[in-house]
């Protein structure tokens, strides 16, 4: 293993704990190289237009996300918020790069492009892929265009990382 080339991902919640691990091992100066956030589920306060916009939709959506966030958080947040919704993090300096999807019918859509948004201004690189006519978790439809259009994206930004840099 190459301590040095270290990314992590994850889509959905596992986008969030990626996310939060990002600063962690910032905190702890852990170097990552990357890390892959797929539709992530970003900031608990759940205020965005697209979190109102897609309260009931299939698969996930924003009612799901308040539950989730209740039996996340049952007993609070006891340590840094970041660690738990990563996008209230003061200090976004020395993340990794990233590479954010997100899906046009989702209610993280707005949550996965501000945290693009907040990373750009801490001049962290950022790829982010808004999947047209996507929705939270339509890669589960492995066969379609639009999935393999979405997985080579992810393939694509992996490869430039581990294969040329």
């Amino acid at each position: 293993m190459d301590k040095d080339r270290i990314a992590v991902g994850g889509d959905s919640a596992g986008g969030a704990l990626a996310a939060s691990c990002t600063h962690w091992c910032k905190d702890h100066h852990i170097l990552l190289c990357f890390q892959l956030l797929i539709y992530p589920v970003i900031d608990k306060r759940m205020k965005t237009d697209t979190a109102i916009r897609y309260k009931y939709g299939p698969l996930w959506n924003s009612s799901m996300s308040k539950k989730m966030w209740e039996l996340y958080l049952r007993d609070g947040i006891t340590d840094k918020e970041e660690y738990a919704s990563p996008i209230l993090a003061k200090d976004f300096g020395g993340l990794p790069p990233a590479f954010i999807e997100i899906s046009e019918f989702d209610s993280l859509y707005d949550e996965g492009k501000n945290y693009a948004q907040v990373l750009r201004e801490f001049n962290i690189p950022v790829e982010l892929s808004e999947i047209r006519g996507g929705f939270h978790g339509f890669d589960i439809l492995q066969n379609t265009e639009l999935t393999k259009y979405a997985i080579s994206n992810r393939c694509k930004a992996l490869f430039h990382v581990f294969h040329e840099s």
